[in-house]
């Protein structure tokens, strides 16, 4: 199951999108104010005790999930597909028993993913902060633009 591999992905795309409308915000709050406060989130994200407690919260969140009985729904989904390796389920198999058929190392790197996926975050939030200055003036002259061409209609 690959679904795991893409955990960290999501993870390190989630807080610059949430960071994208610091960027508009800049304006009534003033860039560098905003940039500050970005790089203090990066900060925190690239602490090390940081991203130890996210892949803890993250694992513990997994642990829990890989420990739901699944056997008899597996089985029923065998049922459809005869040849699947879902057919000989053991009915009180959990997701993790399933999940070891297919793919032993996922759950093995899912400790080092979230906390590299972690340290991500924070080196694109830092990245986000720097290029504030330049998509504060990007808003700006979009801005203009749109008020000149709405004046010409």
């Amino acid at each position: 199951m690959r679904r795991f591999a893409l955990l960290p992905l999501a993870a390190a795309l989630a807080l610059p999108a949430l960071a994208l409308p610091s960027a508009a915000l800049a304006r009534d709050h003033g860039t560098a104010k905003a940039a500050a406060e970005m790089n203090e989130i990066a900060a925190t994200l690239q602490d090390p005790a940081v991203q130890d407690d996210m892949a803890a919260t993250v694992t513990g969140f997994v642990d829990a999930l890989m420990a739901m009985k699944v056997g008899p729904l597996a089985r029923l989904a065998g049922r459809f597909d005869p040849k699947s390796d879902l057919a000989d389920a053991d009915p009180d198999a959990t997701v993790a028993d399933l999940m070891k058929r297919r793919d032993r190392k996922s759950l093995a790197r899912l400790d080092g993913d979230v906390r590299a996926g972690t340290g991500a975050m924070g080196d694109m939030t830092a990245m986000m902060a720097a290029m504030l200055p330049a998509l504060d003036t990007m808003t700006r002259d979009m801005e203009a633009r749109w008020k000149e061409r709405k004046q010409r209609d």
